[in-house]
């Protein structure tokens, strides 16, 4: 194609060159005026010229077509002979990768064989080593069940001689159980008239050391400044019914112009006592209303003769603030935390 088109570009410039050679000579320079039959001849003369340089031009672009298609017939010609060359290569190719895959097809049939013949042979040794482990295996489990069954006969035996030994010695300790039991009843009847006093030993405390020190003793901490004080109050509040039912009841309520303290005293403080008092003061907060602790800062704290230590942590890692009975010396001990919980 590239070849065509130089033959034709060829072509196009050499008819150019002619008719631009032939322009030049077509009007001579004239001198004088020229008749009309002498421009005739000059033109007939001019003519005959453009004629014989046109046929001149189409004599060579002819032959230049004619270089020009056997210039392209050479080239198919070695195309083609190229092509089946190639073609030729591309046959063998194919025919090498028929052979090889052939070969390859050979070598896994016979890969596949050799694999299924020794995984025969391993399944065949492996179901000997199992039938003949299954075999000890049986041997085993019977030996054993006979020497568990001559185990048991005599733990049996020996059981039977523990067991009548143990009725006897029951027979015995039952004796002394009820003379245990006896004893336990006589304590429990002293315990009984020894609880009966606690009631009146704790409003003792109430009455003669927390009622009157509660109120100076959180003041002298620094942190507090109650003015007045409420005890014993029981709070009620109507129900579904209409009927009027109490709803809580508290020792000890201190109180200032921006807080309200809530005080549960008891004889031997325990965590219970800590997580029921909690409980009171979320109530208060319910009714903060009927109790006067609205827009006020409601904090609670617990009094105990006796306070163990982890109690004591318990109580003041929840923000409550723990106060000690000294009984001997009617004081009392104030531990606060580190921030007073507000309900």
């Amino acid at each position: 194609m590239a070849v065509k088109k130089a033959a034709k570009k060829a072509a196009k410039k050499a008819a150019k060159k002619t008719y631009l050679s032939a322009k030049k000579t077509t009007f001579p320079k004239l001198r004088g005026r020229l008749t009309v039959e002498a421009l005739a001849a000059v033109m007939a003369e001019n003519h005959a010229k453009t004629e014989a340089a046109m046929a001149e031009s189409s004599k060579k672009m002819a032959e230049i077509h004619a270089k020009t298609e056997a210039k392209m017939a050479e080239n198919h010609a070695k195309t083609e002979a190229k092509m089946a060359e190639n073609h030729a290569k591309t046959e063998a190719a194919i025919e090498r990768l028929s052979e090889n895959h052939a070969k390859t097809e050979a070598k896994m049939a016979k890969s596949r064989e050799e694999t299924e013949a020794r995984m025969a042979k391993s399944r065949e040794e492996t179901e000997a080593r199992i039938a003949k482990s299954r075999e000890e295996t049986d041997a085993r489990m019977a030996k054993s069940r006979e020497e568990t069954d001559a185990r048991m006969a005599e733990s049996r035996e020996k059981m039977e001689a523990a067991i009548g030994a143990a009725i006897g010695s029951l027979v015995e300790q039952g004796k002394k159980m009820d003379a245990a039991v006896e004893k336990m009843a006589s304590e429990v009847r002293e315990l009984s008239r020894n609880l009966s006093h606690v009631g009146k030993d704790l409003g003792e405390l109430m009455e003669f050391i927390v009622i009157p020190k509660i109120r100076l003793a959180m003041n002298a901490t620094g942190k507090h400044s109650f003015d007045r004080m409420v005890a014993g109050r029981k709070y009620r509040v109507f129900d579904e019914l209409g009927e009027k039912k109490p709803f809580t009841e508290v020792d000890v309520l201190l109180y200032s112009d921006a807080e309200v303290m809530a005080v549960e005293t008891k004889s031997h403080l325990t965590t219970r006592y800590v997580r029921d008092h909690m409980e009171r003061l979320e109530k208060l907060r319910r009714h903060e209303d009927l109790v006067g602790v609205k827009d006020k800062k409601l904090i609670g704290a617990v009094v105990g003769a006796i306070v163990d230590k982890g109690v004591k942590k318990f109580a003041l890692e929840r923000g409550l603030c723990v106060v000690t009975i000294r009984e001997e010396e009617e004081k009392l001990d104030v531990a606060e935390p580190e921030t007073c919980r507000s309900w």
